[in-house]
């Protein structure tokens, strides 16, 4: 009989692990950050406002966010550090979606080029609007040093049957349209973005623990998400080419 935590990381293997207190080694308790790691990720936020050409005073916050920000962390877990701009000083003309997208391509540019770390965890850097709806089990103001969302630790209850039985579902689709070699681009990119609005729609519902998010993160952490990603990206490169 596997144990809860031997389930998760032996059959699932979600990237998730409970613990009874945060991580100790970027909190001082379950209140307040290691001041050091804050003062740190603080100069690493000001070095890629200035990466992305934006006043300092466009800036509303910086958080920090992600697994280390709650009771689930791993040795693996990112240092989610987000910079929360003010998107219509940044472009008041522009439309849509179009600042967040341009600070996403910089935001992969950043961190493709760099490798910083603290107490051993990579840092990984995003911008978001202040509109942005972030779903969070824990949010941390670093720049007014308080916790915007606190986590909480809560009896967990997975539904295991139907995590396995929808990661299987989507693993067939997967293969079934990358083995099968298929051109329909369209198909592929709808099961794409099925996959994306499948972990919002159940983060927002039922949580980080909810099945919707750890068959997500199953489909990650064992390559497919990446397998599908990869195939899509080598049949655009194949049609562009002449």
């Amino acid at each position: 009989m596997l144990t809860f935590k031997q389930y998760l990381l032996e059959i699932l293997k979600p990237g998730i692990e409970l613990h009874d207190t945060l991580n100790p080694k970027i909190w001082d308790n379950d209140d307040q950050i290691n001041e050091e790691v804050r003062t740190r990720l603080l100069d690493i936020a000001d070095k890629f406002i200035e990466f992305l050409e934006i006043k300092t005073s466009y800036v509303s916050d910086i958080i920090l966010t992600g697994s280390n920000t709650s009771y689930t962390y791993t040795e693996y877990s990112d240092l989610d550090l987000h910079i929360v701009f003010k998107k219509d000083l940044v472009c008041d003309n522009c439309s849509g979606d179009f600042v967040k997208d341009c600070f996403w391509a910089k935001k992969t540019v950043w961190n493709d080029n760099h490798d910083i770390t603290i107490k051993g965890y990579d840092v990984e850097l995003y911008a978001q609007p202040e509109d942005d709806d972030l779903v969070a089990i824990g949010i941390f103001s670093l720049r007014n040093n308080k916790w915007i969302k606190q986590p909480k630790q809560t009896d967990t209850h997975i539904d295991s049957d139907n995590v396995k039985n929808k990661t299987q579902e989507f693993i067939q689709q997967i293969n079934d349209l990358v083995d099968n070699k298929t051109d329909d681009e369209d198909n592929l990119m709808k099961l794409k973005d099925k996959l994306k609005l499948y972990r919002k729609a159940g983060l927002a519902k039922h949580g980080e623990f909810g099945v919707e998010n750890l068959v997500f993160k199953t489909l990650r952490n064992n390559g497919m998400i990446q397998k599908l990603n990869d195939y899509i990206t080598k049949l655009q490169d194949k049609k562009l080419s002449y």
